[in-house]
């Protein structure tokens, strides 16, 4: 009883703990890919600042000094970028400049796709994030290509910013203290840009932990699925994911469940453990409750079993109550002084019996079911038995003949249930099988049940 009473509270509360789970989930999942779309937004407003700003600042320039005159006039766009740039029409650097001052470039671009995409567009291009060529950081650039009045690439204008900076993404990925979730945004190939630890900079996001079962390839993101965001559970994480519009980007949201659900499973052991104490105090107040049931019940099984014996006081040792276990202990006492009521007459009347028997000139035996079991002494020296010899003797054998002894009966079985008496003269026979004539008188000693027992009186 304990253990089902314990084991259906745990059941009760695990089930209630796992629709709170579910609600909080299902909670959990709207709020990430609202948070995931929210950040979107952003990233999105960025590029479109940033792509204005290099749109706006660049110039068609042929040399070297007309491209460090044009950055050093354009300095304030260091406030949005770490570093600005010209490079001729060919790909190679014609001046770059960070906050610390003009640094010179060995290093081409003509081999760089964005390059190349860059001398065919007409919009301002963003890179995927690489190495710097000069800081030799992650790095983003974002490039447009200057043309003269007949439209020819003449020099390419860039910004490069590290995608930890201030001035970047950094604050929108950056982790809030006592939270779950991971925000990590993407190129279209899944290429980390923008991470809470700067060291997973440039490494694909598929190979995270919490991302590879929700999104295994670049082509499961939302901007080359052509969907605006998704969501996905996987065991051990929540994963929601929004595009970015007119980047091919994607903001990430990683959140980690088994913190999430924390408390719940916190609260799920203390309902396992307060079920398991409630079915042991149950069990335990059952076990008492059942003793305290029990126990008179088998206090008066002991007395009853006692009453066999007659070895106890008739008043003692009963379990009182004024239930029915008490009422039938009160039965009882009643059925033994009764019943010690009619031993003692009993004994009385034997007594008085075998008194008779003693003093008897006259032989008296008393018969059942056609056996003598009991005969007084003078009956016995007249037939030359002792006393035990002659009880459980079948009444056969003192009669002198078979046709005597059913005579006898016969004569009984007419007479008997009619309360009478039979008096008959009848050879009789000693154990020294000597015969002789006597006088017998029967009668029945119950009238109803005439053959069970009789009582006989013999004399000579």
């Amino acid at each position: 009883g304990g253990l089902i009473a314990g084991a259906s509270m745990a059941g009760i509360v695990i089930a209630a703990l796992q629709v709170v789970e579910q609600q909080v989930v299902d909670a959990r999942l709207h709020e990430d890919v609202l948070e995931a779309r929210r950040v979107a937004s952003v990233v999105e407003s960025r590029l479109d600042v940033l792509r204005r700003a290099i749109r706006g600042a660049a110039e068609p320039v042929e040399d070297s000094e007309e491209a460090m005159h044009l950055l050093a006039s354009r300095r304030d766009l260091l406030s949005l970028f770490d570093a600005l740039f010209v490079a001729s029409a060919q790909g190679r650097y014609l001046a770059y400049l960070d906050r610390d001052g003009f640094h010179p470039a060995s290093r081409g671009m003509a081999d760089l796709g964005y390059f190349r995409e860059a001398l065919e567009s007409v919009v301002p291009i963003v890179s995927p994030p690489t190495q710097g060529q000069v800081s030799l950081r992650p790095s983003l650039q974002i490039v447009f290509a200057s043309r003269s009045d007949e439209g020819r690439p003449v020099s390419v204008f860039g910004g490069s910013l590290t995608p930890e900076s201030r001035s970047a993404f950094a604050d929108l990925t950056r982790r809030q203290e006592g939270s779950s979730a991971l925000t990590i945004i993407v190129d279209r190939d899944g290429v980390v840009v923008s991470h809470p630890d700067h060291e997973r900079v440039l490494e694909p996001v598929f190979a995270l932990q919490g991302v590879a079962a929700a999104l295994p390839s670049p082509e499961s993101l939302p901007s080359r699925r052509g969907t605006a965001s998704l969501v996905e559970r996987q065991p051990g994480a929540i994963v929601s994911a929004a595009a970015v519009p007119g980047s091919g980007w994607n903001v990430l949201r990683v959140t980690d469940d088994t913190v999430l659900l924390a408390e719940l499973t916190r609260l799920r052991r203390i309902a396992l453990g307060s079920s398991a104490a409630i079915a042991l105090v149950a069990g335990a107040l059952l076990f008492w409750v059942s003793w305290r049931l029990l126990g008179p019940m088998r206090q008066l099984q002991r007395r009853a079993q006692a009453m066999l014996t007659a070895s106890e006081n008739v008043d003692t040792g009963w379990p009182d109550g004024a239930d029915e276990i008490g009422e039938l202990s009160r039965v009882f006492r009643h059925i033994l002084r009764e019943r010690e009521a009619m031993s003692a007459a009993s004994v009385e009347l034997l007594a008085r019996m075998q008194a008779i028997l003693l003093n008897s000139p006259v032989g008296i035996a008393f018969s059942r079911e056609r056996r003598l079991e009991m005969a007084s002494p003078s009956l016995c020296r007249l037939l030359g038995y002792t006393a035990s010899e002659i009880c459980g003797m079948p009444a056969r054998r003192i009669y002198a003949s078979e046709s005597a002894y059913r005579e006898v009966g016969e004569h009984a079985q007419r007479t008997f249930p009619g309360g009478g008496t039979v008096e008959h003269e009848v050879r009789l026979l000693r154990k020294d099988s000597t015969e002789f004539w006597g006088k017998l008188r029967r009668s029945a000693v119950d009238a109803t049940d005439p053959v069970t027992a009789q009582r006989s009186f013999f004399s000579t």
